[in-house]
């Protein structure tokens, strides 16, 4: 089937990958096969794996507009067990939301979510709720991206206005960085260290 997404977890072994068949597939790539596989009945579009102590954290986003998660341990025998499944949806009403863009922090802490309409969320993957993890930007969000370095999120706005985001007491705070004066709208951004570079397709 054809691969819509892959990731590969930091450690270089476990490779994710998803595809439109709705198939999740984890590969150790020192054994050369198959660790872990899922079926949903959705096109899987994007997908994402984190290390947690004693297992993975699994992300894919669907065709359906939800969010999948799963938190899988890993056992002596180097194979995978579901403790836990979470689906996150992000349809309203009968009308289907497309996803932008989905970042996960390296640590799988936290994990942002941007939707076509320009709405967008950012979780603690530990406490995940809709309506309290909503970004409360009047501007239509354009991406999202994770800084390492300072350990935020930086969100952009498609009119040039540009935030940070972090948790304090599992509380998300927004704060406006810098608001460009620009001739066109940003559709994208990338961070490299503390540097971030504005797109414009």
């Amino acid at each position: 089937s054809f691969i819509s997404d892959m990731d590969l977890e930091l450690e270089g072994r476990y490779l994710l990958s998803c595809a439109v068949d709705g198939s999740l597939r984890v590969w150790d790539l020192k054994k050369r096969g198959q660790s872990f596989a899922v079926q949903a009945s959705c096109e899987f579009r994007g997908c994402a794996i984190r290390k947690r102590s004693g297992g993975f954290l699994l992300f894919a986003t669907g065709s359906d507009s939800c969010l999948r998660l799963w938190r899988v341990t890993e056992n002596l025998r180097e194979s995978f067990h579901v403790d836990d499944f979470r689906e996150i949806n992000f349809k309203r009403g009968d009308e289907s939301e497309s996803f932008r863009a989905f970042e996960v922090s390296p640590d799988g802490r936290t994990f942002a979510v941007l939707l076509s309409s320009g709405q967008g969320w950012i979780f603690e993957t530990d406490a995940i709720d809709l309506d309290t993890n909503r970004l409360n930007i009047q501007d239509s969000i354009s991406d999202i991206k994770y800084c390492e370095n300072l350990k935020l999120w930086i969100i952009a706005s498609r009119n040039g206005s540009i935030y940070s985001a972090f948790f304090i007491n599992h509380t998300c705070q927004v704060a406006l960085v810098s608001k460009l004066s620009l001739s066109y709208q940003i559709d994208a951004i990338d961070i490299c260290g503390q540097m971030i570079g504005l797109y414009s397709i």
